[in-house]
């Protein structure tokens, strides 16, 4: 699944993303998508299997096996620095949101 269509993630019309289910095809789509990228599994949450602004080979090959350990199905997005937000969707419904803070 490649997502560069402005309607492929419900209003995050900037959003790239890819949909993979190997190292290699990680790879593929980071290059594609270009300068640093967030690797995510697709199962799972509180942030768990996630690794942030990666930028070598190496580094994605790594972050896919984390990733990949749940479901061998594991979410490759172009990555953008700034605040973290967390979003809860249940049947298509976004039910929550938070700013997640770091401490000083």
């Amino acid at each position: 699944m490649d997502g560069g269509e402005p309607d492929a993630l419900a209003g995050a019309a900037d959003a790239r993303f890819g949909l993979v289910k190997s190292a290699d095809e990680a790879v593929a789509v980071a290059s594609r998508l270009g300068g640093p990228v967030a690797v995510k599994p697709v199962i799972g949450g509180k942030g768990k299997g996630i690794s942030l602004a990666l930028t070598d080979e190496r580094q994605i090959r790594r972050a896919f096996e984390i990733a990949a350990a749940p479901d061998k199905h594991v979410l490759i997005e172009k990555f953008g620095a700034g605040d973290d937000h967390r979003l809860l969707v249940v049947n298509g419904k976004l039910v929550a949101a938070a700013k997640r803070v770091r401490p000083p």
